[in-house]
């Protein structure tokens, strides 16, 4: 059963981070003068959003407030204030670009199967998943040969939706098949094409397979050729949280089984709230824990 109080909890504590660690809260907190300039740039916003960023940058005596607790000082939702923070930074861009920190690199080394933030390792989706032992019984069952016809699909689906030359072999085409035949009945609109992808907010990494709208709704999407398994609407809720262009829970879930005889892939659609209980439950707990930073990530199965 889903445990809202605890999520809350959860969200809360992730939101200071957000405020700490973000680049406008980490400025929030470093010298006087980037205190008193942001505070400055504040009065060209309209006056709903100054005072949400003042309440959110903690420019009170009572220090910092969450998503969460601006939403009950102003009786609207966390969403709303959500957007209402998005909009305001819009209008600050040029003052945050003038502040901005050098841009580091998201890389993924597929031969040692690890993310990395500029030289810095970085805990994967897939890590935390088996981190916490929730793969299950059926990872000990997972084949080298599995995983590199796995990755062999993706790089043809890839070429796929690039409109590349595809070199697969003829067993393994069906796949890209039963891919295609999907694809021409749903039309989907991508604006992601298994892009590595660090979140500065939660400092972890992982590569969704296929990011963008299906009929104008967002979507977030997965391939498998392998059978369905527990965990699968969790590493959608977490890749989703890689993504700070919308609140969680708005992106639709979805996860294709590509049929190996070339027929339309099994679509599964994950629903489960709880998926994101339990994902801000390992990002909160392995956050506390230092020695999970010399976790070695494996590769997104």
């Amino acid at each position: 059963m889903l445990d809202l109080k605890k999520m809350n909890r959860n969200i809360d504590t992730l939101d200071r981070w957000n405020q700490t660690e973000h680049l406008i809260m980490k400025r929030l907190k470093s010298s006087p003068e980037d205190r008193d300039a942001l505070r400055d740039s504040l009065q060209g916003l309209v006056p709903a959003q100054q005072r949400v960023m003042e309440l959110l940058g903690g420019f009170n005596d009572d220090g910092a407030k969450s998503m969460k607790e601006v939403a009950e000082i102003f009786a609207i939702t966390p969403q709303r204030v959500y957007q209402i923070r998005n909009k305001a930074i819009e209008k600050l861009r040029q003052y945050f670009d003038d502040m901005q920190e050098p841009t580091l690199t998201m890389m993924f080394n597929p031969a040692e199967h690890i993310y990395l933030h500029g030289t810095r390792k970085v805990r994967s989706v897939t890590g935390l998943i088996k981190a916490a032992g929730l793969l299950g019984p059926a990872a000990a069952f997972y084949s080298q040969e599995a995983a590199e016809r796995g990755t062999r699909v993706h790089r043809g689906c890839l070429d796929v939706d690039r409109g590349n030359d595809i070199a697969l072999a003829h067993d393994e085409m069906h796949y890209l098949d039963s891919y295609e035949k999907w694809r021409v009945l749903i039309r989907p609109v991508w604006t992601s094409l298994e892009e590595p992808k660090h979140s500065e907010r939660y400092d972890f990494a992982g590569t969704a397979d296929r990011l963008g709208t299906i009929n104008g709704k967002p979507v977030i999407i997965d391939f498998k050729t392998g059978a369905a398994a527990s965990w699968h609407g969790l590493q959608l809720a977490l890749y989703d949280l890689l993504y700070d262009d919308l609140p969680p829970m708005i992106r639709r879930r979805i996860v294709l089984h590509l049929r190996k005889d070339g027929r339309i892939p099994q679509t599964v659609e994950y629903h489960d709230h709880a998926d994101y209980s339990t994902a801000f439950n390992l990002l909160s707990s392995r956050r506390h824990n230092d020695r999970d930073n010399d976790a070695q990530p494996q590769a997104e199965p």
